[in-house]
Order: structure tokens, then C-alpha cells, then sequence
């Protein structure tokens, strides 16, 4: 069985039946992605059990874990905003999902591990793994214009003082530094907001 959706302009079709994948995976006390609980699990193995290349499979996961609750459109956005980051830094998008300097350094994890720039450490799902692939090979647009950076402002609650004051705080700081917000069509502002250079 098979759906057409359209994605960014384009129509893709997405089957209704979910591949078979070495999914799923669970987290090390460290928060690093394992598949048997013991070791971390091999990035590259992962993405080919998934019928992907590296990078797209590292797109798709990251989908999931930072926009896998909203609309595939912010799933979209969030993916675009990860290659708008790699491609400024000059590195591969797997290189950028991959990368923390302690705990998780080479594998997929929570953005809590040091220097991490999101988190990855989400199984991917038939959504992601059907819009990872367009956003690497650049043929769905970029709905976010150029973001470098999202947050979620109703995440914020975690912090300490309200949640709009540690929003109002992050939004600021971005401005300062050059950028401009963007807002996905349809989606609030407080589940999820871009950010693109000036």
C-alpha cells in the first residue's frame, strides 16, 4: 500500500508498511545509542541496515529526536537547519550529528552529551527515513531560508525561572548575534522556532 504526500512542493510516496530496520536501539547510561545495551552502536552499520547512506540515515534520526511530535513540516525544517550548519562549518552533515568531545564522540546521542549540536538518539521512522533522503540531495526547498539553529520554547520549562523568560533570554542572545527568527506556517512559535543568519 503506498500514499502520495506532498512534501515542500514535491510529491513523494511514502509506503504505509515500515522497513525492516536494525532499529531499535536503546541508550547507554552515558546517552549514547546502543543496539545490544552494552556497546555504542555503530552509525554506519545502523544507516545501512536502513537502506541509507550516513547521512541521510543521521538526518533521519535526528528528525525524530528533535521534531518527531510535530508536523512532518518542522521535521523538514529541522533537517535543512542541520546541512545549513554543516555546510557553514565546512563539514558533512554526519560529521556535525556525530560529533561530542567526551561521552558518544562518533556515535548518535542525547544533545546533552558535551558538545553535541542535537540530539540523534531517537530511532528513525518511516517519515524521517522518506524525508531525509530529499533534504541531502537538496531536491525538497528549505523551508527555513537558511536557519543555523532552533529551539523550542515550551522546552524551557525545564530551566530554572519560567519558561518564557529562559525564551525571551535564548531569543535575544540569537538576535544579538545576527540572526533573525523564522516561524513555520501552521506550527507555534513555542513548540519550535528557526534561526537564520543575517
Amino acid at each position: 500500500m503506498w500514499a502520495l504526500a506532498l512534501v515542500g512542493g514535491a510529491v513523494a510516496v511514502l509506503s504505509l508498511f515500515t522497513k525492516a530496520v536494525a532499529e531499535p536501539t536503546q541508550l547507554l547510561a552515558d546517552g549514547t545509542v546502543s543496539k545490544d545495551g552494552a556497546t555504542p552502536a555503530n552509525p554506519r552499520g545502523l544507516a545501512k541496515a536502513a537502506g541509507l547512506a550516513l547521512g541521510p540515515y543521521a538526518l533521519a534520526r535526528l528528525g525524530t529526536s528533535e521534531a518527531g511530535n510535530l508536523p512532518p513540516e518542522a521535521q523538514l525544517a529541522v533537517m535543512w537547519t542541520a546541512k545549513n550548519r554543516a555546510a557553514a562549518l565546512g563539514i558533512s552533515v554526519h560529521g556535525l550529528l556525530l560529533h561530542a568531545s567526551a561521552a558518544g564522540k562518533g556515535y548518535f546521542g542525547k544533545q546533552s552529551q558535551p558538545g553535541r549540536y542535537a540530539s540523534t538518539s531517537q530511532d528513525s521512522t518511516q517519515v524521517s527515513r522518506a524525508l531525509a533522503p530529499a533534504v541531502a540531495a537538496g531536491s525538497v526547498a528549505d523551508p527555513t531560508g537558511g536557519a543555523e539553529q532552533w529551539d523550542s520554547p515550551r522546552s524551557f520549562s525545564d530551566w530554572t525561572g519560567t519558561s518564557s523568560d529562559k525564551a525571551n533570554a535564548v531569543a535575544a542572545a540569537r538576535i544579538a548575534a545576527g540572526n533573525v527568527k523564522v516561524v513555520l506556517p501552521g506550527i507555534s512559535e513555542n513548540q519550535i522556532r528557526f534561526w537564520r543568519p543575517v
